[in-house]
Parts: structure tokens; C-alpha cells; sequence
């Protein structure tokens, strides 16, 4: 853009919050204009502006990819790749059977990157069913859920 676009304009407030909902995904800047005018005569009164570093909106959860399960007595081993367009990956956890969340690493250690790989192995599974879900998220706390039925 070209513009700049008033987000609200005479306010006393020290502060400004609004739903970041209304901006797409992206790389932002905001101006903040300040005056005295209401206070000082308008000889002496003074504006002053000030252009913040650029802001990250990132609304858009991670996207996952669950990969192949492979079986082996008892044992489950499965693989998938997350990735966000917006910001790095910050956190991975997965629930078996609708239990507590289990926190993850990537494949490389750490989650510091908009694209990660993971890989987890389950042994002692009984026979039957068994719902693995993954959960995601994004720096932004964006977060995404993918799942797969182990048999």
C-alpha cells in the first residue's frame, strides 16, 4: 500500500488495541501522530510522529501433512511434516486415545523454522484401534490439529 489507513484519530487514550482479524496475513507498519494542540496556544503548540519497526499479522494456522504409518509389533512409527506461511513453528504435541497432550521435538531437535518434520514412535499399543491427534502452532499461536486412526 501506498497509504496510510486511519485506524482512529482523536482519542486521549495512551494506548490502542484493535482485532488484527481485519488485516490480511503480512508485514506491517504503524504511524502514530501525537499533538499538543489542545493544550497550547497554536504558536506553540507541536505534532510529533513516530513509524514502529515492522509488525508481523499472522493469522493463518500451521498447515500439516501426516505421512505414511508404518507397524511393527505392537508398535507404531509416524511421520509428519507442519509448515506456516506466516511465522516459524513453535510448539508440537500429540494425544493418544483422547489422553493429555505430549509435547514433541522436530526431527532436527528444535521447532524454530516455518517448516518442520516429526516423527514419533508408539510401542505397546493393544490390539484395536487407536486416534493419534497432532497439534501445531504457529508464533502466533495459531494452531492446527491433524489426525490418524492406528490399527
Amino acid at each position: 500500500e501506498t497509504h496510510w489507513m486511519l485506524l482512529r484519530s482523536g482519542t486521549h487514550d495512551t494506548s490502542l488495541t484493535f482485532d488484527a482479524d481485519i488485516l490480511a496475513d503480512g508485514k506491517y507498519y504503524f504511524r502514530v501522530m501525537a499533538s499538543d494542540r489542545e493544550a497550547n496556544p497554536p504558536a506553540s503548540a507541536r505534532e510529533a510522529q513516530l513509524t514502529s519497526t515492522p509488525v508481523t499479522i499472522d493469522n493463518t494456522p500451521p498447515a500439516i501433512t501426516m505421512g505414511t504409518v508404518r507397524y511393527a509389533a505392537g508398535a507404531a512409527h509416524v511421520e509428519w511434516d507442519a509448515a506456516d506461511a506466516g511465522s516459524a513453528l513453535r510448539r508440537c504435541e500429540y494425544s493418544l486415545d483422547a489422553g493429555n497432550w505430549v509435547p514433541m521435538e522436530a526431527v532436527d531437535g528444535v521447532i524454530d523454522s516455518p517448516r518442520e518434520k516429526f516423527a514419533l514412535d508408539l510401542t505397546g499399543l493393544a490390539t484395536g484401534e487407536h486416534l493419534l491427534v497432532v497439534r501445531v502452532a504457529d508464533s502466533a499461536n495459531n494452531t492446527a490439529t491433524a489426525k490418524v486412526i492406528l490399527k
